[in-house]
């Protein structure tokens, strides 16, 4: 048996920085020979699977993706793809177009939750830039994420 712990307090490490960061999840094995002694257990690192995402916060960054990168339109999203040399990288830009703060806010966390979920198939190595538009914060996270995944499929950046 194995038991599985989310966040010890002497081990936690985070992967990433900002809002994409994911605390690593720990395996105790009750099995090990130092359990049955009454030692503390076997501690084996066992995740995330996921890539390694930075935010982007950096306006040179934004502008990067802006004039270089390739753009996919709908009229939910705008998807910006550049193939970069360091970490990958997400940013999320909502615009006052899109309406007050609280649809702006919705807008940002319903594209964040809708990424999360498709974050495993995309392929290391590129930056990615979402522009939220005057209807993404009616959508629901589901409907945003096949939006989304037909994006980066036609990018090529899906595995």
């Amino acid at each position: 048996p194995v038991l599985l712990m989310t966040e010890p307090a002497e081990f936690l490490t985070r992967k990433g920085s900002g809002r994409f960061a994911r605390p690593f999840f720990f395996a105790i094995s009750l099995e090990h020979p130092s359990a049955r002694l009454g030692a503390p257990a076997a501690v084996l690192k066992v995740g995330p699977k996921m890539n390694d995402y930075t935010t982007m916060k950096e306006n040179r960054e934004f502008r990067r993706a802006y004039s270089h990168g390739k753009y996919f339109v709908s009229p939910v999203l705008v998807s910006y793809v550049i193939k970069n040399r360091k970490k990958s990288m997400v940013g999320i830009t909502t615009s006052k177009r899109t309406g007050n703060a609280v649809r702006r806010n919705r807008s940002r966390r319903v594209i964040r939750e809708a990424f999360r979920s498709i974050e495993n198939n995309v392929k290391p190595g590129y930056s990615l830039v979402f522009v939220a538009r005057g209807k993404t914060s009616f959508l629901k996270c589901g409907d945003l994420r096949r939006v989304m995944l037909e994006q980066l499929k036609s990018a090529g950046v899906c595995k």
